[in-house]
């Protein structure tokens, strides 16, 4: 019998506070405590000083074996356990940097991120836990769907984006991509997709016109940034606040997705089936249309 061959990934996990040692969260991913310096010294002639010493400082590394079969890349693999961790808690793991060690290989510098949100750094094992049941989740969708897979792509280059605006319209983009039902454009989108979201997330019913407003406003702040060159927006604490309002709504959209699988297949699939699962939730604009000529008879 045949052994397939295996690629070994590491990365350096920067802000990540968890106090255990070792924990897998799926086939082939590990959190490890490693000893660095083999990594270091066999990558030393593409690593600088200040990298080597801002590697030496992490104790918890990020470890992917990858067979010759897997239908995910090393980035996807990491990347979609960073995205699993950030939907249950906004944790600020950071990526930057990745070493493949067996076979040797190269060493890859990555992006760094914009922090602009409220940071819970503390990880437990219960966390993880979580992390570890949405990344199962993840990574299915991203299998399944090209929809949802660019849709996490946006997400993610959201949360790397070192411009307020590149972020906001990331994440805007990426709740377009996971709410959208509708192919022609009739100028309703955005409330077409405000009612998409509160049917999707399904709040306590006092909370319901109060999202909904909140949406169809930082949504409008994407509008101004694509049309009416937000860039000139003065309040720098203003424009930080909204993006960080807007990374609110979007990770509570992939928790629920995580969460239920009539939302996670919601996201998954064509315009059809979201179309039947907000007619079913009282999420459709036709609705409410309907809604407003019955109650004017």
């Amino acid at each position: 019998m045949t052994t397939e061959n295996v690629t070994t990934f590491v990365a350096p996990l920067f802000g990540f506070d968890w106090s255990g040692t070792e924990m897998q969260l799926a086939d082939g991913l590990w959190i490890r405590s490693l000893d660095p310096e083999p990594i270091l010294t066999q990558h030393k002639d593409v690593l600088s000083d200040l990298d080597v010493a801002y590697c030496r400082q992490e104790r918890h590394w990020l470890c992917a074996d990858l067979p010759a079969s897997s239908t995910l890349g090393e980035a996807e693999v990491m990347n979609l356990f960073v995205l699993a961790l950030w939907a249950h808690k906004p944790a600020q793991v950071l990526l930057a940097y990745r070493f493949q060690t067996q076979p040797a290989g190269p060493a890859t510098r990555l992006l760094d991120r914009l922090t602009r949100e409220h940071v819970d750094s503390e990880v437990t094992d219960a966390d993880l836990e979580v992390a570890s049941s949405y990344l199962a989740i993840l990574r299915k969708m991203v299998i399944a769907s090209p929809r949802a897979k660019a849709t996490l792509l946006l997400t993610l280059h959201g949360r790397t984006a070192h411009a307020w605006q590149v972020a906001f319209i990331c994440f805007a983009a990426a709740l377009e991509s996971a709410l959208t039902y509708f192919g022609e454009r009739d100028g309703q989108i955005t409330e077409r997709l405000a009612r998409a979201y509160v049917a999707i997330i399904d709040p306590p019913a006092e909370r319901r016109e109060e999202i909904h407003k909140e949406f169809k406003r930082l949504y409008g702040v994407r509008s101004k940034i694509v049309h009416e060159a937000a860039y000139d927006r003065k309040d720098a604490q203003k424009n930080l606040d909204d993006l960080a309002k807007l990374t609110d709504l979007l990770r509570s959209l992939w928790r629920v997705a995580c969460r239920s699988e009539e939302v996670e297949q919601y996201v998954v699939g064509q315009n059809s089936f979201r179309q039947t699962v907000l007619q079913k939730r009282n999420g459709l604009l036709e609705n409410s249309a309907r809604e407003h000529s019955e109650a004017a008879r």
